[in-house]
């Protein structure tokens, strides 16, 4: 098993590592300790540092990243925050590794429920569901996120999203053009009824 991210109560590390233990599984955790985290990762992270199914790596570069993902049966990912995207959860769809995740924030956009990975309310619901991961077809994890989020995908759907900013942008400011001239006609016809008294 393995886990990549912050060393931080938003990323919850910890809940990776209970999870591993009580499955009686080695995890690998990876990770940037900052200002942030540094209390954090004292109080919780390190005592299970002396256990010998868990090895921190610390913070790894691009090649250790893949070769750590690629040879994980599952990446966890029980962040605590509503996280906007979750780069580390693609990482892992590209190496073909299914990911078990808190269903917050952009998961449910990343992980095809039963095919790419799991999304579940806690770690203690996902410990029920595990050999479901281990058996997802991890062939088909990678060539969805190859398919689905590659940069000319990408790219074209920022494209698509900046061209539909525009046209509310525009269709606002003809609104307010409107508006202008109708707030304009009437002041002139009020002026019209007080001149008459």
């Amino acid at each position: 098993m393995c886990f990549i991210g912050r060393y931080d109560q938003e990323k919850n590390p910890h809940l990776a590592i209970e999870l591993a233990l009580r499955l009686g599984m080695k995890i690998k955790i990876a990770g940037k300790l900052d200002f942030q985290g540094k209390d954090y990762f004292e109080k919780v992270i390190k005592p299970y540092l002396a256990h010998p199914l868990v090895e921190n790596l610390g913070e790894i570069g691009m090649q250790e990243k893949i070769e750590l993902i690629s040879n994980a049966r599952v990446n966890l990912h029980p962040t605590g925050f509503r996280e906007p995207f979750g780069l580390t959860v693609l990482e892992s769809a590209y190496c073909g590794t299914p990911t078990l995740a808190i269903e917050k924030g952009s998961m449910p956009e990343l992980i095809e429920e039963g095919r790419t990975g799991l999304l579940v309310e806690d770690f203690v619901q996902g410990y029920h569901h595990m050999d479901q991961l281990f058996s997802m077809d991890r062939r088909y994890i990678s060539e969805r996120a190859r398919n689905l989020f590659n940069y000319k995908i990408m790219a074209r759907q920022y494209e698509l999203a900046y061209q539909k900013v525009i046209e509310i942008f525009e269709e606002r400011a003809k609104l307010s053009e409107k508006t202008l001239k109708e707030m304009q006609t009437t002041r002139d016809i009020l002026k019209g009824v007080w001149a008459e008294e």
